[in-house]
């Protein structure tokens, strides 16, 4: 009885150091970079680089005055009485710089579409027709 029990005993211990075993070569895994995350190879050759950026961000964040909100625009005085709607418009210089070009009107919504730069204006009933931004 007392050899089953020893032998009991060692094949217990014999399981728990085989099970640590495996979950430590588990663990010992090495991460492969995940490749979509584009500065991954970056973050190698500058390790100090992601330090700085939110250093950089929390500065910005801390020590940019933005202007104060606008109530009215020097300009309107000067357009005609009968000028009820404008569209403003903001495009890539050429599409390797960018391919979204943004637009308002006097509603206020920024709205934005994928494709080449704009070549010609548009009208405020084209702009509406864009997606709004989120």
């Amino acid at each position: 009885m007392r050899e089953a029990a020893w032998r009991h005993l060692i094949n217990c211990v014999a399981a728990a150091l085989l099970f640590s075993l495996v979950s430590v070569c588990a663990s010992q895994d090495t991460v492969k970079p995940d490749p979509a995350m584009p500065f991954s190879e970056d973050l190698k050759k500058y390790p100090g680089l992601l330090t700085e950026l939110a250093h950089l961000v929390e500065a910005l964040k801390n020590n940019v005055q933005l202007p104060p909100v606008r109530t009215e625009s020097p300009l309107l005085p000067h357009l005609p009485v009968t000028c009820k709607e404008f569209v403003a418009v903001g495009t890539p210089i050429s599409s390797s710089t960018g391919t979204r070009s943004f637009c308002t009107t006097s509603d206020g919504f920024v709205r934005y579409k994928i494709g080449p730069p704009l070549t010609s204006t548009i009208r405020p009933y084209e702009c509406r027709q864009w997606a709004p931004v989120q």
